[in-house]
């Protein structure tokens, strides 16, 4: 193989490799205006589990060691699983334009319709539910962030 051929099969992997790679979880928290509206990857451990009733998703609260944030997401996972997903960062953007609940709540809805998880009128108020459920589980609502995930 020449120089070039082997540099180029270098890159190659390095990049595919990167492509996997999760962004920590403390890095999602300190810097959410890097990451609020974005896809990241994650991957954790699963140290609570909240099904949703009558909904084929759950609330996860999973921790990679840097941090914990909550990660609402389809299929099924237990306490104690190794999880890995990518997700959207919901959050709050700029400080002082809404209360952070209607921010919030209004991405969610967003969310959930974009992909089809729920029509506008059901997602507005699933979308209450949810961040009054985040919100009761300890997290502080201002500054609070976490991931959802078709």
């Amino acid at each position: 193989m020449n120089r070039k051929a082997g540099f180029t099969l270098i890159m190659i992997i390095f990049i595919l490799s990167a492509a996997g790679c999760a962004t920590p979880i403390h890095r999602i928290k300190s810097e959410p205006e890097v990451f609020v509206g974005r896809e990241v990857r994650v991957s954790g451990e699963v140290t609570l589990e909240i099904p949703i009733p009558f909904m084929d998703f759950s609330i996860y609260q999973i921790d990679d060691g840097t941090g914990r944030i909550f990660l609402i997401s389809g299929g099924t996972h237990h306490i104690g699983d190794r999880l890995q997903s990518s997700a959207e960062v919901i959050g709050i953007t700029k400080k002082g334009s809404k209360t952070a609940a209607a921010e919030i709540t209004e991405k969610t809805a967003d969310f959930l319709v974009k992909h089809k998880m729920a029509d506008p009128g059901a997602a507005e108020k699933l979308s209450k539910k949810l961040f009054r459920l985040i919100a009761a589980l300890g997290e502080q609502v201002e500054g609070s962030y976490f991931l959802m995930s078709k």
